[in-house]
C-alpha cells in the first residue's frame, strides 16, 4: 500500500511538473478539449432538435393531426410560401406539397 502510495505521488509530482514546464502546449491542449466537447454538445443538440421535429410531422402524418391552431396556421402559411416562391423544381418542393395536400384534406372543414 505504501509502494502504490509513493508511486502515485512521484506521478503527480512529474505531472505537475511537466504542466508547469509546457505551458503552450498544456494550455492549447485544454482548449483543444474543451472545444470538442462543446462541438459534441451542439451537436447532440441539433439532433435532438430534429429528431423532435421531424417527430412531430410523422405523428401528424399517423394520428391524422392532433395540432393546436397556431401549429397549424404556421404549418399552411409555410408550405404555401414555399411553393409559391421557389420556381425550381425540386423533390422537396413535390413532398412539401403532398404533405400540404394531406394536411388540407384533414383540416378542410376547419378552414
Amino acid at each position: 500500500m505504501r509502494k502504490t502510495l509513493n508511486i502515485l505521488e512521484n506521478s503527480l509530482r512529474l505531472t505537475l511538473q511537466e504542466l508547469k514546464v509546457n505551458k503552450l502546449r498544456t494550455s492549447l491542449s485544454l482548449i483543444g478539449v474543451a472545444f470538442g466537447i462543446f462541438c459534441i454538445i451542439g451537436v447532440l443538440a441539433v439532433v435532438n432538435s430534429l429528431e423532435k421535429n421531424i417527430f412531430a410531422i410523422t405523428s401528424f402524418e399517423k394520428n391524422e393531426g392532433l395540432l393546436n391552431n397556431d401549429i397549424k396556421d404556421k404549418i399552411i402559411k409555410y408550405i404555401t410560401f414555399t411553393i409559391n416562391h421557389q420556381n425550381n423544381y425540386s423533390p422537396i418542393n413535390d413532398k412539401l406539397a403532398e404533405f400540404g395536400n394531406k394536411f388540407y384534406q384533414n383540416y378542410n372543414d376547419e378552414y
